[in-house]
């Protein structure tokens, strides 16, 4: 649903897809699928120029990257 969203250009609802998402990633440990989902919020957040954000959720993105797949 949130890639749907993000695709038709619907960037508030992909965002919440995307945090939704997320949160059954986090609860069931799937690093790799988290780090996607902070990945593609980063991006969305970048997009609307909530720079901030964006790089808080590239840095988690990245973290979860090292630790788990290096």
């Amino acid at each position: 649903m949130a890639r749907n969203s993000l695709s038709k250009g619907e960037d508030n609802k992909a965002l919440l897809g995307f945090h939704e998402v997320a949160e059954h990633f986090e609860n069931l440990g799937n690093m790799e699928k988290l780090g996607s989902c902070y990945n593609n919020l980063g991006c969305i957040y970048l997009k609307k120029e909530q720079f901030d954000i964006a790089n808080q959720f590239i840095d988690k993105s990245i973290m979860i990257l090292e630790k788990n797949f290096n």
